[in-house]
């Protein structure tokens, strides 16, 4: 029996006083499953997802005091909604289980309390609690979970006899009303009936000394089982109970189950393994780092250990006394990697042998790698700065040495070194914005006594020198016109120098020191002292050791990938261009060839030079998933120069606060892809999302191809029943990433988990999600955050597989993506939806008023009162896709916007739709152009004379654009006459002055390719590629027209025309939209015309 680490969770400042296992329900395949709930001595509750580690919520003000005890209200087997916090004070903190806010302080105690409850069999929505005050006070009391009262039902049912600290109430379970609270120097066997205690029983601690202490206790079974503080020559004791000798009349009888002497081994705790044998969980101490181990106990004794499973196995952690080990690491430039060392050695080499560094020997010399000597001891900040004057780039890093060493980062020599501190140096700042000549370009030091220098890297002196504080720096800030700095300390006191004679002006505390902080002219510098854990999320990798213990030893070495800012450097990069967003990445089978013909020539991405490549060689060799398959692994060593990392690497994940969970070194290559759907998904979209940026990468293409097809549908078959399929809900929102490649790798990758997944995991996911949704859910009763995450699960697969959903969903998804589109209040979903609403438009229109949702997208795009500029590019790039797909919805929302609009805002907004198609995407209004024309001259109908004149303006702007765009629209301004050809070959002639048809010109057979009004306006030409004529016109109405007046028109018949032949195929065979650009007509003079085909040029005189 092995008990082994799985991970390392990294977030708390301040010892772990109190855990809590809960069960909090999820998502089908997503299931949240257990949920680690962590107290710390300072107060701060986190919770953690025992799956994969993930840190969910932070609140670090959950308990005010020192929590000892985290406990459910009830026992009930339901999705618990809230957890009791309890220790060193006389309240309780409820908070909500998921978001960890505190929603109710209980108090009014007497004393320091903890709590348990009492619940038996009884359904009801109250709960029945018990509290046990340090003074031994007991009270019962109802909580009721819907309304979180609390009602007291019974004031001191008893005082117990408590001898020494409360450690603990716990409730006997399949006893009702039994529990045992447990203190220091005994624990106490009773129950609670009515209004008085029964049956007390005492179990001493230790009746021959008193020197040991009670630390734990639990109930299994039918014993109570009883467990020792570890203390100098006692070691641990174990005793066993029975519950029926505390019940019955006999005496109670405790039996040792063990006794060690090694006092430096700890219980943990005690439980029953899947045999259900006792087993006993201990954590020991060698005097140098902890271990863990499971110990059966077998007829009472405990068989011979394991061997204890410790950290240093897994991630060996070197002795200070043996080798040196990493002590700081940065990066220079986002492509040189700067590691220093316990013995004062700096190495500089490149990114790509980051897999690789911490196995560098000092005398490697290899191409890239440069040694730096200067301190005499362990290394403890770098920082990388600009000069001001001259802009050159230096190395600062400092050491407890107490030096400071400036280095040139062209020759990697040292420029200069200062001894301005007495104690070990913490921390390198560069000086903010808007400070004073001199002081630009200088670096901030500050030591662990807290004492402060100015170093300026343009004279390479250190400029002022600022003793230390009993307390940290925590501000800094500057007076740049008065020359004044002020040192805010952790104790709220402010230090003011005056700078030209370095002397203190004065010490301010309280409300003087509060005023002078928050006075506007004073810049500032923050200094913040954050935890090895936090990192500079906004660089692409921020790089730092894990160092453990009183000495500081190494633990690991973690880099922070931000996957986002990766890609965005790679995308920026002249090498490698992003596919566009619109681009769909087509999935092939693995056994296809996948190169189409290709003759491009394969390149390998470590003989490819930039830092953008390096970059790319680092952090794909760290992503991919080596040892899972040999021929990917081959193709990724041979095609892409990619070489696998040490066999200690291991990965994690970055949750809430920036908190961590460190995975330890996995035994087998593929049990990366069994932990939880979320890392399945984190790490597929990290690996998806940096194969994107190469597709359009010459001879990289076929490989990256290759290998996205691999990750995104073959790699399930590969691991086997095991894999956990990437989390839909994860995915879902990362489709709305500002990143397009992460964006598309999202959808590529949900839409592979659809395909692959089995048919009974999609309906669990869509018969969860459905109860969900919006539609069929009261905003009070589930939480936003879940509603949406429903609706864009469902979204998603009804957009790209709606045959998965009948149609009672389809229409409550539709119904629900309504609902998101119109709050407001939540941008990310509020164009998430927007996005799924377009793109599967098709799925969603039957429930819909469809003309209704395409006026509500026009507003949110272009009537300028967005609340995100976001969410109005978002809607243009949904109106853009629902007008290529429901083209004749579109025209016909635009045209019937325009004839019934009943406010001129209205037709202006429609006005400004069409003015962007026509700018943007002509194409898609070239069939419907006739009908979208007609319908602005009729908009501008001089009986409506104060609509007319409203929307004058912006009509003539569109016809300019028109014009301007289409060929076969044109404009005599004399006149005021409006020409337009249509496709089915005829040309309507508009009189704007009186908004109405003039006449119409028939000749051609086939649609109009051009039209041209003479200089004079006295003729019109007119062009067909399809039937190969031009055709004069007299677009005059002539006397019939006159004495017909304005409300009729007139038909005409062709002035004169001309045919002609082509045989050029790119000309004959030419769209009608490719016309709308290749077509040109010129007028040399009134009565000569020209038309340019491409290259070909035609004369006509008319």
């Amino acid at each position: 029996m092995e008990f082994r680490f799985k991970m390392v969770l990294l977030g708390h400042k301040n010892p772990i006083s109190a855990l809590l296992v809960i069960h909090l329900g999820g998502d089908a395949v997503d299931a949240g499953g257990d949920t680690l709930v962590t107290a710390s001595e300072d107060g701060t509750i986190m919770s953690w997802n025992v799956a994969d580690g993930r840190c969910i919520a932070v609140n670090e003000c959950g308990f005010i005091g020192s929590p000892r005890k985290l406990s459910l209200p009830s026992s009930k087997q339901y999705d618990h909604q809230y957890v009791l916090c309890s220790g060193r004070a006389n309240e309780i903190a409820v908070l909500n289980s998921k978001s960890l806010e505190v929603l109710r302080i209980w108090g009014g105690h007497p004393d320091w309390i903890v709590v348990t409850e009492l619940n038996g069999e009884d359904t009801s929505a109250e709960d029945t609690l018990l509290t046990l005050a340090e003074n031994g006070s007991l009270n019962i009391w109802h909580f009721n979970e819907e309304t979180m009262d609390l009602t007291m039902e019974r004031e001191f049912v008893a005082n117990l006899p408590i001898q020494g600290e409360v450690l603990d109430l716990i409730k006997c379970n399949g006893k009702p009303h039994h529990c045992l609270a447990l203190t220091s120097q005994e624990a106490i066997f009773f129950s609670v009936n009515g209004k008085a205690m029964f049956n007390i029983q005492n179990i001493p601690v230790d009746e021959d000394t008193g020197s040991q202490r009670w630390a734990g206790a639990k109930v299994l079974g039918e014993y109570i089982y009883l467990w020792t503080r570890s203390q100098a020559n006692k070691g641990t004791k174990v005793v066993r109970v029975p519950l029926s000798s505390l019940l019955g009349a006999k005496d109670m009888t405790a039996e040792t189950v063990l006794e060690t002497k090694a006092y430096l081994e700890t219980i943990v705790d005690i439980n029953l393994d899947v045999s259900d044998n006792l087993c006993l969980v201990i954590l020991s101490y060698d005097g140098r780092q902890s271990y863990l181990n499971l110990s059966p106990l077998v007829q009472g004794k405990m068989e011979a250990k394991c061997d204890y499973h410790g950290l240093d196995k897994l991630w060996p952690v070197q002795d200070v006394n043996n080798e040196p080990f990493i002590t700081y690491c940065t990066l220079v430039d986002r492509d040189e990697l700067v590691i220093a060392y316990s013995n004062g050695n700096i190495l500089y080499c490149p990114i790509s042998l980051f897999p690789t560094a911490a196995m560098l020997e000092e005398d490697d010399d290899s191409s890239g790698i440069c040694w730096l000597r200067g301190h005499t001891g362990p290394v403890t900040c770098m920082l990388a700065a600009k000069a001001a004057q001259n802009g050159d780039r230096y190395l600062i890093s400092g050491g407890t040495d107490c030096r400071i060493v400036i280095w040139n980062l062209v020759d990697k020599k040292p420029l200069a070194a200062f001894t301005a501190h007495t104690q070990k140096v913490t921390h390198f700042l560069e000086m903010p914005e808007g400070v004073n000549q001199r002081l630009k370009g200088s670096i901030i030091s500050v030591a662990a006594d807290n004492s402060l220098a100015i170093i300026s890297l343009d004279e390479m002196n250190c400029l002022f020198v600022f003793p230390g504080y009993p307390y940290p720096i925590t501000h800094i800030q500057f007076r740049s016109a008065e020359d004044y700095l002020a040192l805010l300390y952790a104790d709220g006191t402010v230090h003011v120098w005056e700078m030209q004679s370095a002397h203190l002006d004065r010490s301010l505390q309280g409300i003087p020191a509060k005023e002078l902080l928050q006075d506007e002219r004073w810049q500032n510098s923050t200094l913040t002292l954050k935890s090895s854990v936090t990192a500079d999320y906004n660089k692409p990798i921020t790089p730092y050791s894990l160092l453990f213990g009183a000495e500081d030893r190494h633990l690991t070495d973690v880099f922070m990938i931000n996957i986002a800012n990766v890609v965005d450097t790679l995308i920026q990069s002249s090498q490698l261009v992003s596919p566009s967003e619109e681009a769909d990445l087509k999935l092939e089978g693995s056994d296809t060839d996948l190169s189409n013909g290709s003759t491009s020539q394969p390149t390998s991405l470590s003989t490819a030079t930039g830092p953008q490549l390096k970059l790319i060689t680092m952090v794909l060799s760290l992503m991919l998933s080596w040892g899972v398959d040999n021929s990917m692994d081959e193709r990724c060593c041979g095609q892409f120069g990619l070489q696998p990392p040490p066999p200690s690497f291991s990965f994690g994940l970055r949750g809430a606060n920036g908190n961590l969970a460190l995975y330890t070194p996995l035994s087998k290559a593929d049990d990366c892809w069994k932990l939880s759907p979320i890392v399945s998904a984190v790490r597929l979209l990290s690996i998806l999302s940096l194969l994107r940026t190469m597709l359009n990468h010459k001879g990289l293409q076929d490989v990256a191809t290759q290998l996205i097809t691999f990750y995104a549908t073959k790699l399930p078959e590969v691991i086997g029943p095991d894999y956990r399929f990437p989390s839909l809900a994860y995915l879902s929102r990362l489709w709305q990433d500002a990143t397009g490649d992460i964006s598309e790798a999202a959808r590529t990758l949900f839409e592979a988990t659809v395909d692959t997944m089995s048919a009974d995991d999609i309906q669990a996911y869509i018969l969860h999600s459905n109860q969900q949704l919006p539609v069929r859910c009261r905003p009070e009763s589930v939480d936003q955050k879940v509603m949406t995450r429903a609706t864009m699960i469902l979204g998603a697969i009804g957009q790209h597989n709606p045959e998965l959903l009948d149609r009672r969903t389809r229409k409550d998804v539709a119904l629900s993506l309504i609902i998101l589109i119109d709050d407001s209040t939540e941008i990310s979903a509020q164009t998430a939806a927007i996005s799924i609403l377009s793109r599967g438009f098709a799925t969603w229109e039957p429930f819909l008023k469809a003309s209704e949702v395409l006026r509500t997208l026009f507003a949110m795009a272009f009537n300028g009162t967005s609340n995100s500029a976001v969410v109005s590019k978002k809607a243009k790039a949904a109106v853009f896709e629902i007008a290529a797909s429901h083209t004749t919805l579109f025209v016909s929302t635009l045209t019937s916007n325009l004839t019934h609009g009943r406010t001129h805002e209205e037709l202006i907004l429609t006005i400004k739709v069409i003015t962007f198609f026509v700018k943007r995407r002509p194409a898609l209004l070239y069939s419907s152009l006739s009908k979208i024309l007609e319908a602005i001259v009729k908009a501008l109908d001089p009986n409506t004379p104060q609509m007319r004149e409203d929307i004058l303006q912006f009509a003539t702007a569109i016809l300019h654009d028109v014009v301007r765009t289409y060929g076969c629209v044109d404009f005599q301004n004399t006149s005021q006459k409006l020409a337009v050809g249509t496709l089915e070959g005829a040309i309507v002639i508009y009189d704007l002055r009186t908004a109405m048809r003039s006449m119409v010109l028939e000749g051609h057979v086939k649609a109009v390719t051009a039209v041209s009004f003479s200089p004079g306006g006295k003729l019109l030409v007119s062009c067909s590629l399809a039937d190969n004529t031009v055709r004069v016109w007299h677009p005059s109405p002539g006397i019939l027209g006159l004495f017909a007046g304005q409300s009729l028109s007139s038909v005409q018949k062709p002035y004169r025309t001309f045919k002609f032949g082509l045989d050029d195929p790119e000309i004959v065979n030419m769209s009608t939209t490719k016309a709308m650009s290749h077509v040109h007509v010129s007028w040399p003079s009134e009565r000569c015309v020209r038309f340019k085909i491409r290259d070909l040029v035609m004369s006509f005189n008319v």
